[in-house]
C-alpha cells in the first residue's frame, strides 16, 4: 500500500497475547508501535507527538523556565527515560537506536513547535550545533534509601552476588547504588518491597530505611570529556543536604539523591548554574527543511 502512495493510519498501544487475548502495550505503546513499525519500514524519520514541545532540560512543571532541547543523542535521551522523564519510555527509542533513524519529539497542541530531534548521525549533530555541557535534569520521586551494613563484606567475594540475588528473587528492582567497604547504599520505589524482604535483607546486616527522598540526575553527553563538571553541580548544591551520590557507568550521567522537601531548591539551582550561560544551554535550532 505504501508503494501505492496510499497513506496508512494504523493504532498502536494494543496488541495480543501469544494466545491472541487482546491486551495493550502499556504505557509508551504507541510510541513503541510507531518505532517498530518506522524500524521496519526502514524510513528516514520516526515522529512522536506528544503535549509538550519536545524533551525539555527539566519538569517545567518544577522549573517554570525549562526550555525545549532541540537535539540530542540516542543515549542522552535512554538515559533520561530511565532516570524519570515521562516523555519517552526507555523501550521506545530502541528500534530506532538500531536503525540509526531519527526520531523526532513533537507537541500536537503546537505542531508548528519545533521540538526535540533525537539523533546519533554526526552530521546533523555538528549541523545542528551539538556540544551543550548538559541536556537535562530528570527527576524520580517516591524513592527510598535502604542501608546494608555488615563487617562481612570486608574482602569477601560472593557477598555482592548474595545481596542483590534477594533482590532479584522479590522482584525489586535497584534505581541507583553506592558502596563502601562495609556497606551499600541503594535506592528503590518506596512501594517496591515488603517486610519480608527487609527481613531477608537483615539476615545479611544492620539495615536502615531513609523514606520521603527523591534521585536527581544531571545528564548529557558531553560530561564524560569535561573537567570541573562536578564542581559546578556540588557548588549549585551547597546548600543541599545531598544523603547520596553515584556517577552511571556510561559516565553521561551524575545522580544524587535529596529529601523531597529539598527537590525544587536542588532543581531550580541546578538548572540556573547550566541553562543560564548561553554557551552551556544545550538548546539549538533545527537548520530549515530538516523536519
Amino acid at each position: 500500500m505504501l508503494k501505492q502512495g496510499t497513506i496508512v493510519v494504523t493504532q498502536g498501544y494494543i496488541g495480543a497475547t501469544q494466545d491472541g487475548r487482546t491486551t495493550t502495550l502499556g504505557r509508551g505503546g504507541s510510541d513503541f508501535s510507531a518505532a517498530l513499525l518506522g524500524a521496519w519500514l526502514d524510513e528516514n524519520a520516526i515522529q512522536i507527538w506528544t503535549d509538550v514541545d519536545g524533551v525539555m532540560t527539566c519538569d517545567p512543571r518544577m522549573v517554570p523556565e525549562a526550555r525545549s532541547i532541540r537535539v540530542m543523542t540516542f543515549s542522552e535521551a535512554a538515559e533520561l527515560a530511565y532516570l524519570g522523564a515521562k516523555v519517552l519510555h526507555p523501550d521506545t527509542i530502541a528500534p530506532a537506536v538500531r536503525k540509526n533513524i531519527p526520531v523526532y519529539v513533537l507537541n500536537s497542541l503546537h505542531p508548528d513547535a519545533k521540538g526535540t530531534i533525537i539523533t546519533n548521525d554526526p552530521e546533523r549533530l555538528s549541523g545542528m550545533s551539538y556540544g551543550g555541557l548538559v541536556k537535562s535534569i530528570a527527576v524520580k520521586k517516591g524513592q527510598c534509601i535502604i542501608n546494608i551494613r555488615s563487617n562481612r563484606m570486608f574482602g569477601r567475594h560472593g557477598f555482592m552476588n548474595e545481596l542483590f540475588g534477594v533482590f532479584a528473587r522479590y522482584g525489586v528492582s535497584v534505581e541507583m547504588i553506592a558502596t563502601s567497604e562495609v556497606s551499600v547504599s541503594i535506592t528503590v520505589d518506596d512501594k517496591s518491597f515488603s517486610d519480608e524482604f527487609i527481613k531477608k535483607l537483615e539476615s545479611f546486616g544492620e539495615v536502615d530505611i531513609e523514606h520521603g527522598v527523591a534521585t536527581i540526575s544531571v545528564v548529557g553527553d558531553n560530561l564524560r570529556m569535561s573537567r570541573g563538571v562536578a564542581g559546578r553541580i556540588f557548588s549549585a548544591l551547597k546548600d543541599v543536604n545531598l544523603r547520596m551520590i553515584s556517577q552511571g557507568a556510561s559516565e553521561i550521567n551524575v545522580g544524587f539523591v535529596v529529601e523531597d522537601f529539598e527537590v525544587f531548591t536542588a532543581v531550580n539551582n541546578l538548572h540556573r548554574e547550566f541553562f543560564s550561560d548561553p554557551q552551556d544551554k544545550g538548546i539549538f535550532e533545527i537548520p530549515a527543511g530538516s523536519r
